[in-house]
């Protein structure tokens, strides 16, 4: 009986010491969400999307400076370039192309809808952002 139990106290312990060392590198070598490249990654190249990010950065600065008209005009002139640019870039990746859209849909929802030039501004460098990471150096 002092056997088996042995046995069975043995067998436990290696199991246990052998899931420790099993889980610890897979713990480790998960990447930090706070320092992780987005998934959807750089996709597109510098002539896709040079024209938003110039409109956007237009945008940007009418925000910035409160000029609530002339940042209607211009984040509507951004939405009506990704529009007809859509097609082609969401083929390239659909998920990025979404998370781009979502980004954007929050500086239009922001500025055009609510006239809230704050909340724009940093939805807009949010969409600037996420832009400069889908593009290829």
């Amino acid at each position: 009986m002092k056997t088996h139990q042995l046995a069975i106290t043995t067998l436990i312990a290696a199991a246990a010491f052998a899931g420790g060392l099993v889980n610890a590198p897979c713990r480790a070598a998960a990447p930090n969400a706070a320092t992780a490249a987005p998934a959807s990654g750089a996709v597109y190249g510098k002539e896709e999307t040079a024209g938003l990010k110039t409109i956007a950065t237009a945008a940007l600065a009418a925000a910035t400076a409160g000029k609530k008209p002339e940042a209607v005009t211009k984040i509507t002139e951004l939405e009506k370039t990704w529009d007809r640019k859509e097609k082609a870039m969401k083929a390239k990746s659909a998920a990025t192309w979404t998370e781009l859209d979502k980004a954007l849909d929050q500086a239009i929802e922001a500025i055009r809808t609510k006239g809230n030039l704050a909340d724009g501004k940093a939805a807009l460098e949010d969409f600037t952002k996420k832009l400069e990471q889908a593009t290829k150096p």
